[in-house]
């Protein structure tokens, strides 16, 4: 969309101080705080992907056509605007985490990735066919369960698993060949090996390198999907506790469209079906979703958390001070250029509308929303209070 375009130049500069305070870590550390565990790695997981590998490396391109509709929606909903980041990140096939899940197999690294398995500019028409009300680009938002693999054990997959079908299965209905890309900063970037071991090339390091100064710009993005994986977990850091999953889950409702953001406890709320229309409106009203907040607000909000041990960050008071400046940036850029803000069905309360008023009025007194013509809020729980704050 062309808010998150606007947000892109703002991010670039914030995103080479991330690398600075993080370089020593995985990528996905930015996501949220991590144990030491390893993955498993026995020679029958090894043997496992070995076979699934050989079938997505292998892959022949199937002659996909594009109807004019398609290629109209693309354009309606700023595709290429993300298509011009793919130079250095290649979305993974949807149908090809399916395959790795169901075989029980810890996720490669985005330099064991089959290239079959890569969706990039030259086979971007496999994405083009869209999925229900956006693009057919789901970004994962989750924390991490070990140090050095995202999900060592397969939980967070496990626990995917069904909607992540019900995705393939929407986006397949426009033809047998179309499926989605999926963002998970793990298979997309290259990481450095389980124990810490820095194998990666120059040429990779600085693909890495790049490729975070867009990073925002999936989750911020009107009409990508991001899944909030906002359900209970084993661990005392659950996803809300975590800074960084605060700031994903926070930068993704600033502009993105009311059907686009879903968390994972409002589809299992609501059966965890497999028919997209059918959980829809369970999946986008769960209660991970709240109003944007102004950056004064979210950085008292972050540093009251910290203060009281009720959320944390990895590094500590580093990562908190990056995290509400990163915020503040993203939400200047997000708001500079929007046409529409589309807060329907969400189930907020006057409390939450009254949030929603002050972080616009702080918009509005920072010369942003001077494009915005639209704002939509009906289907909410508030009343005529909340209405006229």
């Amino acid at each position: 969309s062309s808010s998150s375009t606007a947000s892109r130049p703002v991010l670039s500069s914030l995103r080479e101080l991330l690398y600075r305070f993080r370089s020593a870590r995985p990528l996905g550390a930015m996501g949220c705080c991590q144990s030491s565990v390893a993955p498993p790695e026995t020679p029958e997981a090894r043997s496992r992907y070995k076979k699934i590998y050989e079938k997505w490396e292998h892959m022949r391109e199937p002659a996909i056509e594009v109807s004019s509709k398609m290629e109209e929606n693309w354009q309606f909903f700023k595709g290429p605007e993300l298509e011009a980041l793919m130079d250095d990140l290649g979305l993974i096939d949807l149908a090809f985490l399916i395959d790795c899940i169901k075989a029980g197999v810890p996720l490669p690294r985005q330099q064991e990735v089959p290239k079959g398995a890569i969706i990039a500019k030259d086979n971007l028409v496999k994405i083009k066919g869209g999925c229900g009300y956006g693009l057919a680009i789901l970004v994962l938002s989750y924390p991490w369960r070990a140090k050095g693999h995202p999900d060592p054990n397969q939980l967070t997959c496990k626990r995917l698993l069904n909607v992540l079908k019900m995705f393939l299965k929407t986006a397949k209905k426009k033809g047998e060949h179309f499926t989605m890309g999926v963002m998970w900063d793990y298979l997309v970037l290259p990481q450095k090996k389980i124990d810490g071991t820095d194998d990666r090339t120059e040429a990779q390091k600085a693909k890495f390198g790049r490729a975070l100064h867009t990073m925002n710009s999936w989750y911020m993005d009107h009409r990508t999907y991001v899944l909030v994986f906002d359900v209970e977990i084993d661990d005392p850091r659950p996803y809300l506790a975590r800074g960084w999953c605060q700031f994903e889950l926070r930068a993704s409702g600033l502009i993105k469209d009311c059907r686009c953001l879903w968390s994972l406890a409002g589809y299992e709320a609501g059966g965890s079906p497999n028919e997209y229309y059918d959980v829809r409106e369970a999946a986008t009203c769960g209660a991970s979703r709240k109003p944007p907040m102004a950056p004064p607000a979210f950085a008292e909000m972050l540093h009251e958390g910290s203060r009281t041990g009720t959320i944390t960050f990895t590094a500590g008071k580093a990562d908190l001070l990056v995290v509400v400046k990163q915020y503040e940036l993203a939400f200047e850029g997000a708001f500079k250029k929007t046409v529409e803000l589309d807060f329907q069905n969400l189930g907020w309360s006057d409390e939450e509308m009254k949030e929603l008023a002050r972080a616009l009025t702080y918009a509005k007194e920072k010369g942003l929303l001077n494009d915005t013509q639209r704002l939509y809020i009906v289907g909410n729980r508030h009343t005529d209070e909340g209405s006229t704050a």
